[in-house]
């Protein structure tokens, strides 16, 4: 998703992103200023749910606010992902 947005991915990757303020009627939410994506509807049931147009936005808007920056570049994403993901998996340690 990183990628899609820095424009950096396949365009058929990227014609599946479209960020929420760009558009109409959403980029007045408090989610589209923090560069959040559109999630299309999907029925609960099947593999529609799995899509990248759906999964991507979904996990997308699950992250952390500053992880959604602009100004982060690739490595400085990746290092603070990691450092997240490493952190809860300590915290889920018995």
């Amino acid at each position: 998703m990183y990628r899609c947005l820095c424009v950096a991915a396949p365009l058929c990757l990227m014609d599946e992103c479209a960020l929420a303020a760009e558009v109409a009627g959403r980029w007045r939410l408090r989610f589209a200023t923090q560069r959040g994506l559109v999630v299309p509807r999907c029925r609960s049931d099947g593999f529609d749910r799995r899509r990248f147009s759906v999964a991507g936005p979904s996990t997308w808007g699950s992250l952390p606010d500053g992880f959604r920056g602009p100004e982060l570049s690739l490595d400085a994403f990746r290092r603070q992902l990691r450092h997240t993901f490493l952190q809860n998996i300590d915290d889920k340690t018995y």
